[in-house]
């Protein structure tokens, strides 16, 4: 059977308007896509744009739908049409370059276990439905795994879809949750989301949302905040029992405890005390009787001489946390400063 395409990614992209609230648009994001190779996918949720838009050049495959079906229906829509390995996810009031679709896609096929990568996203307290951490454009300098990538623009393997079963959770009609539903998925399957620092592209916030009073989808309508609400009483139903019914006590753990402690011991190492200290400081925060932390406090308080506030953090641990041995941590960890001096 011949190849149904010639190029190696494909660019989905759901169309409700013109993004009147943002500078960029899809006609903005069809002329960037004149001079980057691949497929380009458009589902119309909107009949009168795609009457004006369906014939444009740039435009591979489309589907227009009656209605608006939202977000998450439109991406799997998408998905379903396209036959390339790499697919990358994108919203209309995207500018994008071809810089960032070049790194993306290496950053996707090189990383270990990469399911899913972005140029920003978010350490996510899923508890709490809230970010411990979000890294914006610029924000770091090198690739890092996330709890989720943000979804205005990603890219996936089309093989992960089909084999790992990983599919945009279409309950979420007809918007918000479905990144972090999506970095829960891929965790479940055992792969990783990545973030990766690219600067080139563009992207507002909102570009169509908040020029609306209400959204529309199917026959209905209701406010952002409304829709926000329902669907964060969905997402935690959901991952609770899924977690709960499948046996996974860690799913729901967020990475930013791990990424925090090991950022910290970094600046420890490279001198920068006080830097430690006000990362540490928000980690306890948020962990307020974890060990490691605790002990990494009173470590640093220690070296700023505050000698009393550390005492009081080793007793801490001893306290809160008397299965970790903050002694031979801290040995270890004055030993490797030194080696590092």
């Amino acid at each position: 059977m011949p190849a149904l395409s010639s190029s190696s990614r494909s660019f989905v992209i759901p169309v409700l308007d013109y993004s009147p609230a943002s500078c960029y648009s899809i006609l903005t994001l069809l002329a960037d896509l004149k001079d980057i190779d691949g497929d380009v996918i458009v589902i119309f949720n909107s009949e009168k744009v795609a009457d004006e838009l369906k014939d444009h050049p740039r435009i591979s495959q489309y589907a227009v739908m009656k209605r608006n079906v939202g977000v998450a229906r439109a991406w799997n829509i998408g998905l379903d049409m396209a036959v390339t390995p790499v697919v990358f996810i994108v919203n209309s009031d995207v500018h994008l370059q071809a810089e960032t679709v070049t790194a993306l896609e290496d950053g996707l096929m090189t990383l270990d276990r990469a399911a899913c990568v972005g140029p920003q996203g978010s350490f996510v307290d899923f508890s709490l439905t809230r970010d411990y951490c979000y890294f914006d454009k610029g924000s770091f300098s090198e690739p890092l795994a996330v709890d989720a990538v943000s979804g205005f623009l990603f890219a996936l393997k089309r093989e992960h879809v089909t084999d790992k079963q990983i599919r945009f959770e279409d309950a979420f009609t007809p918007c918000y949750f479905e990144e972090w539903d999506l970095g829960l998925q891929i965790r479940k399957a055992g792969l990783k989301s990545y973030i990766i620092p690219v600067t080139a592209y563009d992207h507002h916030w909102s570009g169509t949302i908040s020029a609306l009073r209400e959204i529309e989808y199917y026959s209905n309508a209701d406010s952002a905040g409304t829709i926000l609400k329902r669907n964060r009483g969905y997402f935690l139903a959901k991952w609770r029992y899924t977690a709960e019914i499948e046996r996974l006590p860690s799913l729901l753990e967020s990475g930013f405890r791990g990424y925090g402690t090991g950022f910290a011991r970094t600046l420890l190492l490279a001198g920068k005390i006080s830097d430690a200290d006000e990362v540490l400081a928000r980690l306890e925060r948020d962990f307020p009787r974890d060990g490691e932390i605790l002990t990494l406090r009173g470590f640093a308080a220690f070296h700023l001489h505050r000698i009393r506030e550390s005492a009081v953090y080793y007793r801490s641990v001893a306290k809160f946390a008397p299965e970790f041995d903050a002694e031979s941590y801290t040995l270890s960890l004055r030993h490797e400063m030194e080696v590092a001096a």
